[in-house]
């Protein structure tokens, strides 16, 4: 049974693995920088630290309490999950004063690549000590491929923790993944307390997992209350009103005065109050084309794009938002003249990443008008490439009109 026990161990540590990084990365990602150096910047830290971890084997060769040492990992990583959740929220705040400001590029670097250290040099250490104590349960001629089995279980952990995240976790919350995560590291150790007999100090022990079982409950039965709470540090100077995850990242509203301010992956999307901005954006290329019938508006437009381009009276309205569940809850803080601009006949929503239905778009445009913020995540990206202009030159009639837009560092404040 103990045999079956460390197999199951180094599954629940595959999808521990596997979920806390991805969580953690989004995390950091929405705090800090959301571009694909960023993401190279945090595994490059996971896999530093993970090593740093995993070489502490000489030690646990010759430690004759490796079952308690396993034990210990899964009751410490369980606890700092949800820990380093808040640690990252935290830490936007005391690197930023602005609202809406990115904190600067040297000390986010700093602060991503430290802050997870202590759970990947767990995650690593656990790895060699379930490896170490395997050992006990092998034949003498099966101990050479000893590794590889260890290696097999926790692989087969990570393909399980991709499969629960994508179909199922990718829209909780941060806290209610972290709930199920405590879950499953406490199964792994009530196990090896009822089916081993290695296991010392058994009442120490029970109270650890009392105490972990609590806070995993908490994490539960609070999750939108720690959430929110949480999630708020990110904003600092603004009220965080709501805040949930979507296949594409997280969303977030956030108040400051009597304005809603509208976030997507730490990333601001608009504000309810850019009629300035709107109406640069929609007429100079409206006036640029003899008889606008038929738009393609692409990005951000709930906040008054669409309530400009409906004055020239056109007849179609394609509107892509870069995620459109950010449509869906802006929906709710938006004053009913611009909701009007949602719910018109004539404005056609494409709920769903644009580049997989630009084939079966219409190829007869006016005009087109790409609002999306500067390419600096991997999600936003792709709407500024080579590729994707000769894509959107094929839906353009030959007098037809696309525009799109940059902010230049002309347009930001500096001290």
């Amino acid at each position: 049974m103990t045999s079956f026990m460390l197999s199951l161990s180094l599954i629940i540590l595959g999808i521990t693995s596997l979920v806390s990084q991805v969580v953690l990365t989004r995390e950091l990602m929405i705090s800090f920088y959301g571009n694909e150096f960023f993401i190279g910047w945090i595994l490059f830290g996971w896999l530093l630290w993970v090593g740093i971890g995993s070489a502490f084997r000489r030690f646990f060769k010759k430690c004759s309490c490796s079952l308690s040492l396993l034990v210990i990992c899964h009751l410490l990583i369980a606890f700092l999950i949800p820990l380093e959740i808040t640690l990252i929220r935290v830490s936007k705040s005391f690197l930023t004063v602005t609202a809406g400001q990115i904190p600067d590029f040297i000390p986010s670097l700093i602060v991503s690549l430290f802050i997870i250290a202590p759970l990947c040099i767990l995650l690593g250490a656990q790895f060699t000590v379930a490896s170490v104590y395997f050992k006990k349960f092998q034949q003498h001629n099966e101990k050479d491929n000893l590794v590889g089995r260890a290696y097999f279980w926790e692989a087969l952990g990570f393909v399980l923790g991709g499969l629960i995240f994508s179909f199922y976790l990718v829209a909780l919350n941060e806290f209610q993944i972290s709930a199920i995560l405590i879950l499953l590291n406490l199964i792994a150790v009530v196990g090896f307390l009822f089916f081993s007999k290695d296991l010392e100090r058994r009442k120490n022990l029970f109270i650890f997992i009392v105490g972990l079982f609590f806070l995993g409950f908490v994490c539960l039965w609070r999750s939108q209350q720690l959430n929110t709470l949480t999630a708020a540090l990110r904003f600092p100077n603004e009220q965080l009103v709501e805040t949930k995850n979507s296949i594409y990242g997280n969303l977030a509203v956030t108040r400051t005065g009597n304005q809603y301010n509208f976030y997507q992956s730490g990333l601001p999307s608009g504000a309810d109050k850019d009629d300035i901005l709107n109406e640069h954006l929609v007429h100079f290329p409206m006036l640029s084309h003899v008889n606008p019938q038929k738009v393609l508006l692409v990005g951000t437009g709930f906040n008054g794009a669409l309530r400009e381009i409906l004055k020239y009276n056109p007849q179609q309205i394609f509107y892509a938002a870069i995620d459109p569940a950010l449509v869906d809850l802006a929906g709710k803080y938006i004053s009913p003249s611009l909701r009007q601009g949602l719910e018109d006949r004539r404005v056609i929503i494409i709920k769903g990443d644009l580049r997989h239905f630009l084939n079966e778009l219409p190829t007869d445009f006016d005009v087109v008008i790409i609002n999306l913020p500067n390419p600096s995540t991997a999600l936003i990206n792709r709407y500024f490439t080579d590729d994707f202009f000769k894509k959107m030159r094929l839906h353009l009639k030959s007098d037809g009109v696309l525009s799109t837009h940059l902010a230049f560092s002309a347009d930001t404040v500096s001290v």
